[in-house]
């Protein structure tokens, strides 16, 4: 939200949106919630606050400032400046604290109980030398960084893989409306309550923990031998968390980083759910560079989730994803991104050309967008590809076991058009962006790619 008037563009932000800014900075560094309906009781060393009209205020509290409510525990009055002397008892039991992310309260006299919340955020870690350099250029001279800061977005496309861009990642649970209202026998509100607290488990506390463990997994993985990887050590998350919760969730990661981060959500919440069929999971993942207005890309996202949820499957599931303007289901995404960082090493080794996939891929995104309304037209030209595909493999591609992991992967004898365009174009996209300034490559360069 933009306040009409001239300025600086943190001058025309709304007082909501310089509130929030305040309680995302604060965030991912506490360990406590409090609550309460009073607005005039405030501690000087409680800095991290929101006031909530009509509703009291909310409080994010360090480990410091709850030693200092400890060592007043027991006190009958104490002197809060500004405000005067207060019955410390009552303020007591007006002031609500929650312990985030953890359940260990028996020993603390003053957390009530705990809340879950998705904290990963991609913040500095250690000295971080290496990031130094790229943080410099994004704030004024003599402005230090400092431990546990967030990294900004123009800094964190540059942990990607390949072409330097951001994945936003949108997701929500299929049909929960209708799961509430027809999957529950023996209607009870304690059971619909079961049910909307167990799936906010999954989008808070499981979800936090998948997002810190992912890091360890790239930095075993696909971050093993690239150099990228001194970026990844300095930081205590690769993902950020816009909001997480619910049924649904918002993550803005590197945009590899995001593709394998939508495979694993997807693939957990599967397992988390005992692979009932019934919940399913539509999601958009959009691509842009990081100084791209968030609030644009969040909208273009929104777009891509909502074309996914309109992609319904003859049985009635939706439980699919979008992305480079196309629905896959997720397995096959899955399938998809392994075979593209197998691929990726026989481009670094020259045996298959960058110049050869972005061919098919204008061919291919030739065809699908002059053949949207005309279906026959649409198999005419994908026949025609076929040959073509043929003739290009056998002039630019060496080795016969590598001719025939891309006929596997474009080739379909089975389906009526025989050619999988949809898939065959996003594994394309991917490979390209994966592969893009490779040293051992030719071709073109991925910002090419009309994505």
């Amino acid at each position: 939200i933009v306040e009409e008037k001239e300025g600086t563009e943190e001058d025309r932000f709304c007082k909501w949106c310089k509130t929030f800014q305040k309680v995302g900075s604060y965030l991912p560094k506490v360990r406590y919630i409090a609550l309460t309906r009073e607005e005039r009781y405030l501690l000087p060393e409680w800095k991290a606050y929101f006031k909530l009209p009509k509703l009291g205020t909310i409080y994010l509290l360090s480990e410091e400032n709850l030693n200092l409510v400890n060592s007043l525990y027991g006190e009958r009055r104490i002197y809060i400046p500004n405000v005067g002397w207060v019955d410390w008892g009552k303020l007591k039991r007006e002031l609500k604290i929650f312990k985030l992310n953890a359940t260990d309260i028996e020993e603390n006299p003053n957390p009530l109980g705990f809340k879950f919340i998705c904290q990963a955020v991609p913040s500095l870690k250690g000295n971080f030398e290496n990031l130094k350099p790229l943080l410099e250029e994004e704030r004024e001279e003599n402005a230090e960084w400092e431990e546990g800061e967030i990294i900004p977005f123009t800094v964190l496309e540059k942990l990607s893989l390949g072409d330097k861009k951001l994945g936003y990642f949108k997701a929500d649970v299929d049909n929960l409306g209708l799961i509430f209202m027809a999957g529950i026998r023996n209607y009870t509100f304690s059971r619909i309550a079961t049910l909307s607290r167990m799936l906010e488990l999954f989008f808070t506390l499981y979800t936090d923990r998948l997002l810190r463990d992912l890091k360890g997994e790239l930095l075993k993985g696909d971050y093993k031998e690239r150099e990228e990887v001194k970026y990844l050590k300095e930081v205590e998350s690769v993902v950020y968390t816009v909001f997480s919760g619910g049924d649904d969730l918002f993550l803005i990661a590197p945009w590899n980083v995001a593709v394998k981060t939508a495979t694993l959500i997807r693939q957990k919440f599967g397992e988390y759910t005992c692979r009932n069929s019934t919940f399913g999971m539509s999601a958009g993942l959009g691509f842009f560079k990081g100084h791209f207005p968030v609030r644009l890309a969040s909208d273009i996202t929104d777009n891509l989730e909502s074309k996914a949820k309109q992609k319904v499957s003859e049985n009635g599931r939706k439980d699919k994803i979008a992305l480079w303007d196309t629905v896959l289901e997720w397995k096959e995404l899955s399938e998809l991104e392994e075979k593209a960082f197998k691929l990726l090493k026989e481009l670094e080794n020259g045996n298959l050309s960058r110049s050869l996939l972005y061919r098919l891929y204008i061919r291919l995104k030739a065809i699908k967008d002059t053949t949207k309304e005309d279906s026959v037209k649409r198999k005419e030209e994908l026949y025609r590809f076929i040959p073509y595909f043929y003739y290009q493999l056998a002039r630019n591609v060496k080795g016969g076991e590598l001719q025939k992991e891309l006929e596997e992967i474009f080739i379909n004898p089975q389906s009526e058009e025989l050619v999988n365009l949809e898939s065959g174009l996003v594994f394309l996209a991917y490979l390209l962006m994966l592969s893009r300034d490779l040293k051992k490559t030719k071709g073109v360069r991925s910002d090419a790619i009309p994505l």
